[in-house]
């Protein structure tokens, strides 16, 4: 019951931020059609830099307890709030993405991970900065050169290769993979599965990099 509290909030957030947007033309909104991704060229060598920080996992269960610990709207609220202060870009992000996913209750979780994933990064580095349009466009051209070698790969050479090609942060990576298999069984949508589990991936490179830029 309490996640749904934090995924009401983020919701309620998002509604006040679109409604503030109304008038304001000046205001850059992302969506599928408007990525500003540089070429690959640009970002390829960013591929191979991480950060020497990990969020073990043991972090990650503990801001999920946090999050689940409320029992009011008014502090689920204050939490997602301070998401969308501490990280608007990151907020305008995951709002385009879950645009295009087919249900609600999926894009309201594809918001709850999201929030997981800034606040463990944000406890293993206190310093984190505020994440930019240039990080998270490196984190998607990162993504989609894993896919593209992953395609050119046999089943064993892919297999045998997840770990130096998606263990940036293995234990957020293993978070995500815990519900992409939780949603399957529950027979979520595979089309909403996998542009979830796309976009989380993209922001967990993306975290890695800002904590990079703090070692």
């Amino acid at each position: 019951m309490s996640r749904i509290l934090i995924e009401s909030a983020l919701f309620s957030v998002i509604e006040s931020i679109l409604e503030s947007r109304k008038n304001n033309a000046g205001v850059h909104t992302l969506g599928s059609d408007s990525r500003l991704l540089p070429t690959l060229k640009d970002h390829f060598t960013q591929i191979y830099i991480m950060s020497t920080t990990k969020v073990p996992f043991e972090v990650i269960e503990e801001v999920s307890d946090y999050l689940e610990s409320f029992e009011s709207a008014d502090d689920a609220l204050k939490v997602a709030q301070q998401f969308a202060d501490d990280q608007p870009f990151v907020m305008s992000y995951l709002m385009a993405r879950a645009e295009d996913l087919k249900s609600d209750d999926t894009a309201e979780l594809l918001l709850y991970i999201g929030n997981v994933i800034y606040l463990s990064a944000k406890k293993v580095t206190p310093s984190l900065g505020t994440m930019d349009a240039k990080t998270i466009d490196a984190a998607e051209e990162t993504f989609l050169a894993q896919m593209k070698a992953v395609s050119q790969m046999s089943e064993e050479e892919a297999l045998s290769g997840y770990e130096p090609i998606f263990s940036a942060q293995p234990d957020l990576s293993t978070y995500l993979i815990g519900w992409v298999e939780q949603l399957s069984e529950d027979g979520e949508d595979e089309e909403s599965i996998n542009s979830l589990y796309s976009v989380l991936q993209v922001l967990v490179n993306a975290f890695d990099l800002l904590m990079s830029k703090t070692d």
